[in-house]
């Protein structure tokens, strides 16, 4: 079905006013339904039919299993056509009250939300005090959004939120809160705080709209409320949000010194954006933001973080005497006192070290055939020039899949998992062309691309994130 057309009449509806909305297609005649989904709490409460006639969803529709009278929910139509689900209206009619819209440019992939008030009821009598008071989230209350935009890997650590209310009580006030994480809660939630415009940060601010910085990483809540002329709660909203954990790369001395000692100093630019682009491909399933200082990506670390909620990595060179029990490692993750005790998603602010340096041959964390087939492409003397692209290739993802498996440490802890290609299988699990994206057979490679090196799945490490750094459409 192609949109042509989208007509809502009366075209600015008013509070409590019975709306048409016809959407205008190509699809042929006949039956067609429909159903209407609200969020969580209300996963479906509606459904119905239409029909098609000459091009336009037409008749009226049957609302079922409406949600109780007050309750108020962003309601998105979706109409099934010849067994293709759109998400765009048919002709709306029946025992509920439209008190806003909001839509898009058609036939883009935008979904129409209108917000309804089943029967008229929920507000007040002009006896009783008048229409009660409705808060509305605005275009910017996205799961992206409410996400820091993951998506668009905004690594400001800023986003900005909107509420309109209905019906505001002459002397009210819109004021947002950060509440207190629940009692009993094991595992500390996310926090935020707004940003006033006098420039300093507060858990309270007020208005229609607000600033907000991430601070501790995780699902976080504000409040919203609607507060009369005598200061009392007349309506309230919870909003959840997700902040990122921010994560900052850095690399060393010791780190040009490995990639002199394997012919590979004039590549470091290629190593390390390879390694950037393997490392956020991995982790794009995560809402972590990669902060990489090194002059050539220009990110800037955002100011109002604070220290402890921000973990720390950095690409070295040779593993250090004594350290990890003298084991020759990738990669090892620490607590903020070098400790492997307190990693995970209860502390943020832990310490990564890559080791590049240890060689093929010294590995003793990963499997013997993988060993070998690393050790060959780097440190193959009087390589071609193919053969030295081939060898940053490998180096980049080694350092990339490193740094994403000791980041996935830091948000779920110490443990593994078992399932195939997931990015915290143990490091004997391996396979060369999962840590590196490049195919091996007969003595010749091949680089597939760094789409089937490991990251997180289903049923292994990706349940875990997505409990505690959830991405959309995981988070809603």
């Amino acid at each position: 079905m192609t949109v042509t057309r989208l007509e809502v009449s009366p075209e600015n509806p008013k509070a409590n006013e019975k709306v048409t909305i016809t959407a205008v297609t190509t699809a042929p005649a006949g039956s067609c339904s429909f159903s209407v989904s609200g969020d969580r709490r209300d996963p479906a409460f509606g459904n119905g039919s239409f029909e098609m006639k000459d091009g336009v969803i037409a008749s009226s529709t049957h609302m079922q299993t409406l949600p109780p009278p007050g309750h108020f929910v962003p309601v998105p139509f979706q109409a099934t056509i010849n067994g293709d689900t759109y998400t765009h209206p048919g002709l709306l009619e029946g025992e509920m009250r439209i008190i806003d819209v909001t839509h898009g440019e058609f036939p883009n992939h935008n979904t129409l939300s209108v917000l309804l008030l089943w029967g008229g009821q929920g507000g007040g009598s002009e006896e009783e005090g008048g229409e009660r008071p409705f808060i509305i989230p605005g275009p910017d209350m996205t799961p992206e959004n409410r996400a820091f935009n993951p998506k668009a890997s905004d690594k400001s650590g800023r986003i900005r939120l909107s509420v309109k209310v209905l019906n505001l009580p002459d002397g009210g006030r819109i004021r947002w809160s950060v509440p207190p994480p629940p009692q009993g809660m094991v595992l500390h939630p996310g926090t935020v705080t707004f940003s006033l415009e006098n420039g300093a940060t507060s858990k309270v601010a007020e208005g229609e709209i607000v600033n907000i910085l991430a601070r501790q990483p995780g699902v976080a809540e504000v409040d919203v409320e609607v507060r009369d002329a005598e200061d009392a709660t007349v309506e309230s909203q919870k909003f959840l949000l997700c902040v990122p954990q921010f994560v900052t790369v850095n690399d060393t001395v010791d780190f040009l010194i490995v990639l002199e000692r394997f012919g590979l100093a004039d590549f470091q630019i290629e190593i390390l954006l390879e390694a950037q682009q393997t490392c956020e491909h991995i982790l794009s399933d995560a809402n972590v933001r990669l902060l990489w200082l090194m002059p050539l990506f220009g990110n800037d670390l955002p100011k109002h973080l604070p220290v402890e909620f921000l973990t720390k990595a950095e690409i070295a060179g040779d593993q250090p005497a004594g350290m990890a029990d003298n084991k020759h490692l990738l990669g090892k993750t620490f607590d903020r006192d070098m400790l492997f005790a307190d990693i995970g998603p209860v502390d943020a602010d832990e310490l990564i070290f890559i080791f590049p340096g240890t060689s093929g041959s010294e590995f003793t964390d990963i499997d013997d055939g993988v060993r070998a087939l690393i050790e060959s492409v780097l440190s193959k003397p009087g390589r071609s020039t193919e053969e030295s692209t081939l060898a940053s290739t490998v180096m980049g993802r080694l350092i990339g899949s490193s740094l994403a498996h000791e980041i996935g440490h830091a948000l779920v802890g110490r443990g593994h998992t078992s399932v195939a290609t997931d990015i915290m299988l143990p490091g004997k699990s391996w396979t060369f062309e999962n840590m590196t994206g490049v195919k091996a057979a007969d003595g010749a490679f091949a680089d597939i691309g760094r789409q089937i090196i490991n990251r997180p799945r289903a049923g292994g490490s990706l349940d875990l994130i997505q409990s505690f750094f959830p991405v959309p459409p995981d988070f809603q």
